[in-house]
C-alpha cells in the first residue's frame, strides 16, 4: 500500500516567507485575469513600460511579481481590518442578545410558566428550556470558565517554575490573571486565522476588481466563483471574530499558548530547578 504524504507547506517554509508567498496569490489572480480577458490593455501597458524603463525580460517579470505582491498584500490588509470590525460586531451583538434575554426573554417565559393555561407538557417543557437558556445566557460559560481557569493556573505554575525559575508560591493570587495573558500569546495563525483562507478571501475581491479593467470578466461563472471565495472568506473571518469575541474561546487560546510554551521547555528542566533549589 502506498504511503500517503501530507504536505504541510507552513512547516517547510518560514512563517514570513509563507506569508509573502500567500500575498502573491491574490495579486497574481488579479493580473492573470486581466491579462487573459484584456490582452490589449496588458500589451499596451508593457509597451509603455519598456519604452520608459527599457528593462530586460527578467526585470519586467520581477516588476510584475512585485506589483502582484503589492496588490495582494493591500487586499489582505483590508481583510484583517474586516476581521477586527467583525470582532466588535460580534461583541456588540452578544451584548445586545444577553440584555434581551435578561430583560425580555427570561421574564416573559417565567410569566408564561405561571399562567395556568400553559398546562400542556410539550409547551411547558419548551418554555422551561427557553427560560433556562435565557437565565444561563446571562452567565455564558460560567462553569466551563472556572475549569479553564484551573487548567491555566496549573500550566502557568509549571511554566514559571520550569522556564523562568520562579517559585509559584511567591506569586500572589491577584497576579495570576495577568500572567495568564502575558506568559504566552496566541500564534499568528490563531490571531488572524488561516493565511491561505485570508489569501482566498482577498483573491475573491481582486477578481471583482479585475472586472473593472476587463469587462469580459463580467461573466456569471467568473463572478460566481469570486463571490464563492468571498463567502468562504467571510465565514472564516466570522470564525476568527468568534474566537476573540467569545470569552470561553478566547481563554482557550491563552490555554493553548501556555501548553505550547510549556511543551517548548527542555525535558528535565524542572528536575534541575528542583535540585538547584534544594542545594
Amino acid at each position: 500500500m502506498a504511503a500517503m504524504v501530507n504536505l504541510d507547506l507552513p512547516r517547510f517554509l518560514p512563517t514570513k516567507a509563507y506569508s509573502y508567498l500567500a500575498a502573491l496569490l491574490p495579486g497574481l489572480f488579479f493580473e492573470i485575469s486581466v491579462m487573459l480577458a484584456n490582452p490589449q490593455l496588458v500589451s499596451r501597458l508593457l509597451a509603455d513600460f519598456q519604452e520608459v524603463f527599457s528593462l530586460a525580460r527578467y526585470l519586467t517579470l520581477a516588476a510584475a511579481l512585485f506589483l502582484a505582491f503589492v496588490i495582494g498584500n493591500g487586499f489582505m490588509v483590508g481583510i484583517t481590518l474586516v476581521q477586527r470590525f467583525l470582532i466588535h460586531v460580534y461583541r456588540l451583538g452578544a451584548y445586545i442578545w444577553t440584555q434581551l434575554c435578561s430583560l425580555l426573554l427570561a421574564p416573559l417565559t417565567l410569566c408564561l410558566l405561571k399562567n395556568p393555561l400553559q398546562r400542556r407538557p410539550k409547551i411547558r417543557a419548551a418554555l422551561v428550556r427557553l427560560n433556562r437558556y435565557a437565565v444561563l445566557r446571562q452567565f455564558p460559560g460560567y462553569g466551563n470558565l472556572k475549569a479553564i481557569d484551573r487548567c491555566m493556573y496549573e500550566f502557568a505554575r509549571e511554566l514559571v517554575r520550569t522556564k523562568y525559575g520562579i517559585n509559584p508560591e511567591n506569586i500572589r493570587p491577584d497576579e495570576w490573571p495577568i500572567l495568564f495573558v502575558t506568559l504566552a500569546k496566541p500564534s499568528p495563525e490563531e490571531s488572524r486565522g488561516s493565511t491561505l483562507m485570508i489569501a482566498t478571501h482577498a483573491a475573491g475581491w481582486c477578481g471583482l476588481a479585475a472586472t473593472r479593467f476587463a469587462p469580459a470578466l463580467e461573466h456569471r461563472y467568473y463572478v460566481a466563483f469570486c463571490l464563492l471565495m468571498i463567502a468562504c472568506g467571510l465565514f472564516h473571518d466570522f470564525y476568527v471574530a468568534y474566537r476573540f469575541g467569545n470569552v470561553k474561546a478566547n481563554r482557550m487560546l491563552n490555554l493553548r499558548g501556555l501548553i505550547r510554551e510549556l511543551r517548548s521547555v527542555p525535558k528535565g528542566a524542572g528536575h534541575q530547578l528542583d535540585t538547584n533549589t534544594e542545594s
